[in-house]
């Protein structure tokens, strides 16, 4: 793929959001199969000396008195007025989420654009001074430019150097913002995108479950 840097932190960030949800979920972080998968060093040996259990969560675990003590008293009415509003709040979200990378990419191509700019510019100055009838005298170095030389084609290439450098400037820019759109902003929409998700699966397994019982 070569990926580039930029590419590798977003992935980064991605698998550092999952594994924040996972370690801070009410059931999976209790799980031990994935304190062995975060700390165990040698997996393989410890499949060996290890029996993994296959119960359904909650089957076996009741809470102790400490635990029912600390739900609150209408965690119903609670729950009932998130669930409510889930759907808005999440497809919000998604929308915001889907926006701001069609901005990020838009951003991006921008970039580009301004660093061909500045590419062009930058061959365009060289060759400009070059081009000149009056540097194509018997006297011209190797490299085409003659004795006497054009002024104002020197003059000019200058003047497109400084503005392909500006464009080179503007195109660095786009891409620190874009940077900073990517792992800050976009990263936090992403994330409370994540929660609402979780949090609307759970109450589905909630409901599956509670039908079974």
């Amino acid at each position: 793929m070569s990926p580039d840097q930029a590419f590798l932190e977003q992935r980064r960030k991605g698998l550092q959001r999952f594994m924040t949800f996972v370690v801070n979920h009410p059931i999976l972080k209790e799980d031990g199969c994935l304190g062995v998968f975060l700390a165990e060093p040698n997996f393989e040996g410890w499949r060996k000396r290890s029996k993994v259990n296959l119960d359904e969560e909650s089957t076996q675990k009741k809470l102790d008195q400490a635990s029912e003590a600390s739900i609150p008293q209408d965690v119903t009415q609670r729950v009932d007025t998130l669930r409510r509003q889930l759907p808005t709040l999440l497809e919000a979200h998604a929308r915001l989420v889907v926006l701001a990378e069609k901005s990020i990419r838009r951003i991006e191509a921008a970039s580009a654009d301004q660093s061909r700019m500045a590419m062009t510019m930058a061959t365009l100055s060289e060759s400009c001074p070059q081009s000149c009838w009056r540097n194509a005298d018997s006297s011209a170095t190797p490299g085409g430019i003659g004795g006497a030389g054009c002024d104002l084609c020197k003059g000019v290439g200058r003047g497109l150097a400084a503005v392909g450098d500006a464009w080179g400037r503007e195109a660095e820019d786009a891409e620190r913002r874009t940077m900073a759109l990517t792992l800050g902003a976009i990263e936090s929409l992403k994330t409370q995108r994540d929660l609402y998700a979780s949090f609307k699966d759970l109450l589905v397994r909630h409901d599956r479950k509670s039908v079974a019982a």
